[in-house]
């Protein structure tokens, strides 16, 4: 089904072009058949089809009057202006594989890759075997990531548990063991923590960046994490500023705010569970 008649009205000027044309050899033939009547009829409608064309060419305002678009082909034009390329219901485990799929290609091609998260499991953590593999092996090629994470200690991410995990001090999906691991293990992994601010899921690289929003709504007794995310790339729109760099600033802006591994593990020695592995300092 189609959610806008702009090629329609395109091919449409394009038809009434090629009518001119054909008008215009008609006349000559017409003129030279004698035959002045038809001849002074055919050349009434070439002007007026020629003077209307000449007018929504020089007024391009006055062909926009003539599209129409629906729901869906106006959100997709309004969007695409700033960037976005492609949308997610996370309800729908088909978009939620196509996600998954596109972010696995970006991370592939990735020189640079920044992340903040709440936990970041799907990117960092091999257990929940989503994007790490393909993280791992951006490592390992030399590839820089920058990750900030919610502290999992803060006021914020504490709210959060009170809702989501039953009043537990600790989110189950916060593997710090893992993560002290991987700081230690991969010098292109810079990972950082945050107080506040956390309203969302960025995975950027180069190219384009991935936006899956938080919120605190609940279905039963748990927070609803499933509900959309954006493929966005970057823009120069006429009005206002492009999402990735809105996006991509959410980021730096966390990560301006954030405390190193290391400052972290001090801070909240007292809380960490036992038997951890010691934090290397860099």
């Amino acid at each position: 089904m189609a959610h806008s008649n702009r090629i329609r009205r395109h091919w449409s000027f394009v038809i009434l072009e090629v009518l001119l044309f054909v008008a215009a050899i008609v006349s000559v033939y017409l003129s030279e058949s004698h035959e002045w009547a038809t001849f002074l009829l055919v050349s009434i409608a070439a002007t007026l089809l020629f003077v209307v064309l000449k007018l929504f060419e020089a007024l391009p305002a006055a062909k926009e009057l003539l599209v129409r678009e629906d729901f869906a082909s106006r959100i997709a034009l309004a969007a695409g202006k700033y960037g976005v390329r492609e949308y997610f219901n996370m309800q729908s485990a088909g978009d939620q594989a196509l996600r998954n799929e596109r972010t696995q290609r970006e991370i592939k091609a990735a020189r640079t890759m920044w992340l903040c998260a709440n936990s970041g499991a799907s990117y960092l953590d091999p257990a929940v075997y989503r994007h790490w593999q393909f993280v791992e092996q951006r490592l390992k090629d030399g590839a820089e990531f920058r990750v900030v994470l919610l502290d999992p200690y803060s006021k914020e991410k504490g709210f959060r548990n009170q809702i989501n995990v039953g009043g537990e001090s600790l989110d189950s999906k916060v593997n710090i063991a893992n993560l002290i691991k991987l700081h230690n293990t991969y010098p292109g992994l810079e990972i950082r923590f945050v107080q506040y601010g956390m309203h969302a899921t960025v995975f950027a690289t180069e190219r384009c960046l991935f936006f899956d929003p938080y919120h605190v709504g609940t279905v039963g007794d748990r927070i609803e994490n499933r509900s959309f995310a954006m493929q966005i790339e970057p823009a120069d729109p006429n009005e206002g500023v492009g999402l990735y760099r809105l996006f991509k600033g959410h980021f730096d802006t966390l990560w301006r705010s954030s405390m190193s591994f290391t400052e972290w593990a001090e801070k909240v020695r007292d809380a960490l569970p036992p038997g951890l592995p010691h934090v290397k300092a860099r």
